[in-house]
């Protein structure tokens, strides 16, 4: 299979799954609320929390070592076949050490911690506490098989066998939807019930995709000897380390703000802040699965030692995933009042300015994530992290000092689009300087194209906008508009000849 075709695969692997995933999780999610009851469901989303740091280091690690994993296939495309798979099976055994004793150690420090927080931190009812230190117990289980599974999931992603990765998806989605309908029936206690029915879909999964990678992979054999290997332990931690700050800078400069808006504005900004995540997390779901497939592919082209192809994979990331995303985005701006208002009857103050910000945000992120990509690849990401992290972290002293100047509200989202602004900078400028991605190559790729299609959208959707009186008529009119003008416009904009000519040729055989 070709490598552009690989990825169109990918890419409609992955965009099917997130919808299948989206359509049940809002039946599965509403069946767990009825089946548990307020209380109970809430113990459950605390006592998760409470392993939120070891999940959130699986995650970094994780990407980290599919990163090494997709940069050595490339790099044995250069070698000779067995010289390559053993090149790539040093890697992996390197990866499996650290996720056998990584786990063990978070485990030990967390489960003392964890109890203890339960019994002497958390306000939970006295009748309650045995089932919670259960359902911690059965968590604790399930992270721990989540991170030994790493180097093993690790290798669908490396070697873009996205869409098999999917089909797993589509299946923990399933068991999740049909186990919280029967949920309903069961008569005893049904918060541990769901606990070990959620470590059993978790862990049966992940076993799965072990026993199929051992199949599948002729890299995936034990090989104690290239265990505990000093230059490859050292690179692998050293990134993940930065990537850590990175993502640690993002998690704080959320929280934080979250934090200040609670305590000078009260909880209705909160839940506006809240609400506007939520409809960008929906809207953003199926670009990030787009990014995700061309991930690999710009690492692999990077450790084969193909540049120009790995920057022209990471052009394309940036331009078609904002594109998917101005899909959405343009709709949702023209009528983000009334949709607010049909979804919430009465939404919170502020929420519709908080989504405006939340989508520019975004849009600015997504149109340097060819950037992030490329340097991602490389390798070179300390000072990129130390700098970038740094910027966002920059965010909750500056809505601080905002709201002490006295601007009130706005101080946040100024302090939030300022700060995502400087690290958009901040990615063209490291790109440039890193990989000699110049930044007039950038503005020809990705920016005048997408500011086309957008200023096509704008004027197409106006037409009904400013024409209208304001209805769900009117917001299926906006919508039909400006997607179908960026349906049209981005045929011409967005594609290039070749992929136009590629695609015709694939749907009038």
């Amino acid at each position: 299979m070709t490598p552009h075709r690989r990825i169109a695969l990918n890419v409609v692997a992955t965009y099917g799954r997130s919808l299948f995933a989206a359509a049940v999780g809002i039946f599965s999610s509403r069946w767990i609320f009825l089946a548990l009851g307020e209380v109970d469901f809430g113990l459950f989303a605390v006592v998760g929390s409470i392993i939120a740091f070891i999940t959130f280091f699986n995650g970094v690690l994780g990407s980290s070592v599919t990163r090494f994993y997709a940069y050595a296939i490339g790099e044995a495309r250069k070698m000779a076949d067995d010289d390559g798979r053993r090149h790539v099976c040093k890697w992996f055994n390197t990866a499996l050490s650290i996720h056998t004793v990584v786990p063990f150690v978070l485990t030990l420090i967390g489960y003392p911690i964890g109890i203890y927080a339960i019994c002497h931190w958390l306000q939970i009812p006295a009748d309650r506490v045995s089932a919670c230190i259960w359902v911690f117990r059965i968590s604790l289980v399930t992270a721990f098989v989540s991170m030994i599974s790493i180097p093993f999931i690790s290798l669908y992603t490396a070697y873009q066998d996205i869409a098999e990765l999917s089909l797993y998806g589509v299946l923990n989605s399933t068991l999740v939807f049909v186990s919280a309908y029967l949920l309903m029936d069961v008569e005893s206690d049904r918060l541990v019930v769901y606990a070990l029915i959620m470590m059993s879909i978790h862990v049966g999964i992940p076993f799965a995709q072990i026993v199929r990678a051992f199949c599948k992979y002729n890299v995936c054999r034990i090989d104690f000897a290239a265990w505990w290997n000093g230059g490859r332990n050292r690179k692998l931690f050293s990134f993940a380390g930065w990537q850590f700050f990175g993502n640690c800078g993002a998690m704080m400069r959320a929280q934080a703000c979250t934090m200040l808006t609670n305590v000078y504005f009260g909880p209705r900004l909160n839940a506006a802040y809240g609400i506007s995540n939520t409809v960008l997390g929906q809207t953003g779901a199926l670009t990030g699965a787009l990014i995700g497939a061309f991930t690999p592919a710009i690492t692999s082209e990077e450790g084969a030692g193909d540049r120009n192809r790995m920057i022209s994979y990471a052009w394309r990331s940036a331009r078609y995933g904002t594109y998917l995303l101005l899909l959405f985005l343009i709709p949702l701006s023209f009528e983000i009042n009334e949709v607010l208002r049909l979804w919430l009857k009465e939404p919170p103050e502020w929420t519709s300015l908080l989504c405006l910000v939340a989508f520019m945000e975004t849009l600015l992120n997504k149109m340097t994530v060819g950037q992030q990509l490329a340097i991602a690849a490389q390798g070179k990401i300390a000072r990129y992290q130390a700098t970038l992290g740094s910027m966002m972290i920059a965010a909750f002293p500056l809505s601080w000092l905002l709201i002490i100047c006295g601007c009130g509200p706005a101080s946040v989202v100024l302090a939030l689009v300022a700060t995502t602004t400087a690290c958009s900078l901040g990615r063209i400028w490291f790109g440039w300087r890193q990989l000699d991605m110049r930044p007039a190559d950038w503005v020809k790729e990705v920016l005048r194209p997408l500011a086309a299609v957008a200023i096509c959208a704008f004027v197409a959707g106006s037409a009904a906008r400013f024409t209208m009186e304001a209805s769900f008529t009117r917001i299926c009119a906006t919508s039909l508009l400006s997607f179908g003008a960026m349906m049209v416009s981005g045929w011409f904009v967005v594609l290039g000849r070749d992929e136009r000519k590629q695609i015709l040729e694939r749907v009038t055989r």
